[in-house]
């Protein structure tokens, strides 16, 4: 199983609760996505101008705003800014509550939970990068406690916490030509209701049960301008809501046998 995760302790006595986070930042994961669409379309070789389409999570408008440098919108466009404006339940799964199961983990889950990098090919070479999206804080001295846990026992035992949440992304797209938005805008909305969700499920991503519905995709072409750079900016939008997993992972040194309530049992141990 694999736990791309955050990882907490805290020290009671002779035992430690550990906390394991599975958690995703989908507009991280969607900027890296959406870039790696752009190269492989090669889509900067059909214009003869001088420029490149970046998808980023921090809007070109702030850069220009709060840069030191000198910076115009010819510095930073086209660009498509990924952003999340509504975190929430998804409507779908109110009745559904967040489920809660005990969990047995060995030394190869474990390893699994530090290892969030992939390889990838990039201009002709191989390099290795975190994987997009997914952020591990894993302090040495807990991950130590584990493995000598482990060691002795064999295995360590808690419960997990398994809940599903909804995002509302929206990519917004800005550039100084028209036509150039309006080719951008289509190709990224074929992305977007085609080979997107295929690439948020893959092995990488699996865990987080990633799911775009089609009928959440809903877009504006165009009538948005900005005109308060050295141009007049047009821009357009895609919106579209992401519904996912997350997992939190409890863990306890303490518990070799566990109760039929093993919840109840690790909370006394976090109260004590």
């Amino acid at each position: 199983m694999r736990r791309d995760s955050a990882v907490l302790f805290s020290f009671w006595g002779f035992f430690v609760v550990c906390y394991l986070n599975r958690a995703i930042i989908l507009e991280q994961a969607i900027v890296s996505v959406v870039n790696d669409y752009f190269d492989t379309l090669k889509f900067d070789n059909l214009y003869n101008e001088n420029y490149h389409i970046k998808a980023t999570l921090d809007h070109p408008f702030a850069q220009i705003f709060k840069t030191s440098q000198t910076l115009n919108a010819a510095d930073l466009f086209p660009a498509v800014v990924v952003s999340t404006y509504d975190d929430g339940k998804p409507p779908d799964l109110d009745t559904l509550r967040p489920q809660v199961q005990g969990i047995k983990l060995k030394q190869s889950d474990i390893d699994q939970i530090v290892n969030v990098k992939e390889k990838i090919i990039k201009d002709g070479k191989e390099k290795e990068r975190n994987i997009p999206g997914l952020c591990t804080v894993v302090a040495p001295e807990v991950l130590q406690t584990i493995k000598e846990h482990i060691t002795k026992k064999g295995e360590i035992i808690g419960f997990v916490i398994r809940a599903y949440r909804r995002d509302k992304i929206s990519l917004d797209i800005w550039t100084d030509n028209t036509q150039l938005k309006n080719e951008i805008y289509k190709q990224l909305l074929l992305f977007t209701v085609g080979n997107l969700r295929h690439i948020l499920t893959a092995e990488k991503y699996q865990v987080h049960d990633i799911k775009i519905d089609d009928d959440t995709i809903i877009g504006q072409p165009s009538g948005a301008y900005n005109d308060q750079f050295d141009q007049t900016l047009t821009g357009g939008s895609i919106n579209f809501d992401v519904t996912y997993a997350v997992e939190q992972i409890v863990l306890d040194t303490a518990i070799d046998s566990p109760s039929k309530d093993i919840v109840k049992e690790v909370i006394i141990h976090v109260e004590a």
